[in-house]
């Protein structure tokens, strides 16, 4: 039974917010509400695991190949709304990067190891000997 003094305490406790409702996933997002970064992020946590193992499997180390994934994601996601096949894109420019990195690898020139053999690796070969050779290793 509500007595007059309960009907007033209900009417003046505030009443409780109501959640937000959550977007329908299905529907597209209304423009200019961060529909960018959103798809964005989808794309990301779908696609990185399968480009980090489509290098790999060009023989690209795994440790460049996640860091030339990573470049890659990083451009896509500057120029993702004039993406339009960003899978193939992601890969075309993640395996560039990887040429870049490869070309920008300088290789030093071996010195002459013949000459440098320490005394430690001399043996006593008599058969070299016999033959007018060096007894080194």
């Amino acid at each position: 039974m509500t007595t007059p003094a309960t009907a007033a305490w209900r009417t003046t406790q505030p009443a409780q917010p109501e959640p937000p409702a959550q977007p329908d996933p299905r529907q597209p997002a209304p423009p200019g509400r961060n529909s960018h970064a959103e798809e964005f992020s989808a794309f990301y946590l779908a696609d990185m695991p399968f480009l980090v193992a489509f290098l790999v499997y060009r023989g690209v180390p795994a440790a460049d190949a996640s860091e030339c994934a990573q470049e890659a994601m990083n451009k896509a996601f500057q120029l993702w709304e004039g993406i339009t096949s960003p899978t193939a894109w992601v890969r075309a420019t993640a395996s560039h990067a990887y040429a870049r990195r490869v070309e920008s690898f300088k290789e030093l020139p071996a010195a002459d190891f013949g000459t440098q053999i320490p005394a430690s690796y001399t043996v006593t070969d008599p058969q070299a000997a016999r033959l007018g050779r060096p007894s080194t290793v």
